[in-house]
């Protein structure tokens, strides 16, 4: 099947297009002060490693300089045995965002649909986020600094409020457009994960 239609599958990062269904949307709670921050103090191999991820995010058209007058840090995350991650401290963004009650699904409700079937198909969304653009005049709120400079974001990113959500609900509009009782999508993200 899957040789049958290898050319509707991305076999690389390039090849994947951006979604046209919903574009990721932040609305601000009035009253609060613009997030500002300047960046970490950070060793000089996180400086370097930030220096090479954000070089391959510019190339890779995900963000480009900003003029925007909110500004998060960035932090690399390291795990033990894991590689190190370029990650951006949204936390103060978000206190200020609006939430959104779209229902996230739960492993619990996506096995019982589940129940009774005899095969399973697992498919990895690679990429997903950064596959949904951030709606233009909200992109400056996603703006991150550090030693190269200021930057904001073109397509949705982890850590952002309502991201998990906003997937759910692309997701759910394009599993109801196959047939629901054929296909469960859950976008549990890791960080959901680790919160519950």
């Amino acid at each position: 099947m899957i040789r049958k239609f290898a050319d509707i599958f991305a076999t690389q990062a390039q090849d994947l297009e951006a979604c046209t269904l919903e574009q990721f949307q932040i609305h601000l709670i009035e009253g609060f002060a613009i997030p500002t921050a300047t960046p970490y103090r950070s060793s000089i191999s996180d400086d370097e490693f930030i220096e090479q991820v954000n070089k391959e995010l510019l190339e890779a058209g995900l963000i480009i300089p900003s003029k925007s007058a909110f500004a998060s840090p960035v932090v690399v995350a390291r795990a033990p045995g894991r590689a190190p991650r370029f990650c951006v401290d949204h936390r103060i963004l978000n206190k200020i965002t609006k939430g959104d009650s779209y229902p996230l699904r739960s492993v619990e409700s996506v096995l019982r649909h589940l129940a009774g079937y005899n095969y399973y198909c697992y498919f990895d969304l690679k990429s997903g986020y950064w596959k949904v653009p951030i709606r233009k005049q909200d992109r400056h709120k996603t703006a991150f600094i550090c030693k190269m400079g200021l930057f904001e974001w073109m397509l949705m990113l982890f850590g952002l409020k309502n991201a998990p959500v906003c997937f759910q609900r692309i997701t759910d509009f394009i599993s109801n457009q196959i047939n629901s009782s054929q296909i469960q999508i859950n976008c549990e993200s890791e960080e959901n994960k680790a919160a519950t």
